[in-house]
């Protein structure tokens, strides 16, 4: 697992810290702060220990509900080509009841506007170099102001727009550097080089900038990896303010290319960065230390932890096996496909949650990964602004999440024939 690293004010060890909370809390569930324990220490770090969901507890108010069927669904599979989509960066809902869709695969147009009832109203961005184009369209998110923030990879290009009655209107471009300003040397008996692409987080209220910055990393052959992504914050004029030190990244094999082999196993259970921004405040998932989720100031500082204690995230030799069987059944050759599971290299523990949301209230949103040998929904574990957990809300079949508002969810959901359309659903019981 990657080390991370993070500076704490006050005289405080984080380790110690920890210890203290947790000799101070009933770590059994039992208690009436069974399902959130909070305890500050002298540096201003609030931990936030969960024990059970309050949705479970007897008295708790009703959990939240995802309607069955959407209030809106845009997307058709065969037809007018404004109405198709292909691979879905991103989307906004705007407060006045618009939607912005990113689509990386558009050529015409990337970014197209929809009313509240779903008609296009306008597209923006084709594929080019010029100051109103996007070459690759890598993120996109809502910015300050009610306006859009998109990143073009190719380019090294952040825009910044706003949707007017008209449509989608260019307020500013920035050309940015998010390289690592000192990139570290690769790991000793490096043999393969892999290439770490920059990703915006998030703007602040400044307008300046969070993010990952680019950079290469280095492996042997048939090894498992996980990239280590360093975090920055640059100013409006590209300039890098601070370090904001180095969060989990993606999991993956390398293959062993000794054998002459190009091909690698597949990563069972792999870990992913989690990484999320709200009113000035960065979220990450700190996976390798369990079911913790850090929240951190622009300068670094740590502000909060919120952890769960109720979930095993222990690999049991069962689990092993399941992994292999449905790998196993899911590939076109099972017996060509046996050979490269049996290569798999499997971590101590499961990570404990795939992607992050937080919504406009505050709201945390974490989606359970999967667990092989489970028949349940893709659900999402929900934890209010102050890191107490309230319980999972279950999705629909086949659809993404991308966003979540006081009274909906929105995203991406995906037919039988893997054709995607924009979906939004009621949020019940909120």
């Amino acid at each position: 697992m990657m080390s991370t690293r993070w500076t704490v004010t006050g005289s405080w060890p984080l380790a110690l810290l920890a210890l203290l909370v947790l000799s101070g809390c009933d770590g059994g569930g039992g208690g009436e702060d069974a399902e959130a324990v909070v305890r500050f220490d002298s540096a201003g770090v609030s931990i936030v220990e969960n024990h059970a969901p309050a949705w479970e507890l007897d008295g708790a108010d009703p959990a939240w509900v995802v309607a069955p069927e959407p209030d809106l669904a845009i997307g058709v599979m065969e037809g007018d080509p404004d109405y198709q989509f292909g691979r879905v960066v991103g989307m906004v809902a705007l407060p006045d009841g618009r939607i912005v869709v990113g689509d990386a695969q558009a050529r015409d147009g990337k970014l197209r506007l929809f009313a509240p009832d779903g008609t296009l109203q306008s597209t923006a961005a084709p594929e080019g170099e010029g100051p109103e184009g996007i070459m690759n369209l890598s993120w996109l998110a809502q910015v300050p102001g009610d306006r859009i923030g998109v990143w073009d990879s190719n380019l090294n290009r952040l825009s910044i727009l706003s949707a007017g009655s008209g449509g989608l209107e260019w307020d500013e471009l920035r050309s940015l550097d998010l390289s690592h300003p000192d990139p570290p040397d690769p790991p000793p008996g490096t043999r393969l080089m892999i290439a770490i692409s920059p990703t915006p987080i998030g703007l602040l209220a400044d307008g300046s900038l969070l993010g990952m910055a680019g950079g290469i990393g280095g492996t042997g052959f048939l090894e498992r990896y996980r990239t280590e992504r360093s975090l920055f914050h640059w100013g409006t004029d590209g300039e890098v303010l601070n370090s904001l030190g180095t969060i989990p990244g993606g999991t993956g094999t390398t293959p062993d290319l000794s054998t002459g082999s190009t091909t690698a196993p597949p990563t069972p259970f792999p870990g992913r960065e989690v990484v999320g921004l709200h009113d000035d405040r960065l979220y990450h998932g700190a996976d390798a230390e369990g079911y913790v989720i850090r929240v951190l100031r622009p300068d670094g500082t740590l502000e909060r932890l919120v952890r769960r204690t109720d979930v095993d995230l222990a690999i049991t030799p069962e689990l092993r096996s399941l992994w292999r069987d449905e790998e196993i059944a899911r590939a076109e050759d099972p017996d060509e496909h046996r050979e490269r599971v049996a290569q798999a290299i499997f971590p101590e523990m499961r990570a404990p949650f795939e992607e992050m949301r937080i919504d406009g209230s505050g709201y945390l949103w974490l989606r359970d990964p999967p667990v092989p040998g489970a028949e349940a929904p893709v659900t999402w574990q929900v934890f209010e602004p102050d890191g107490r957990h309230l319980g999972g809300v279950a999705m629909p079949d086949g659809f993404s999440l991308r966003q979540v508002g006081e009274d909906f969810v929105l995203g991406v959901y995906t037919d039988d024939f893997d054709v995607p359309y924009i979906h939004r659903y009621r949020l019940e019981g909120r």
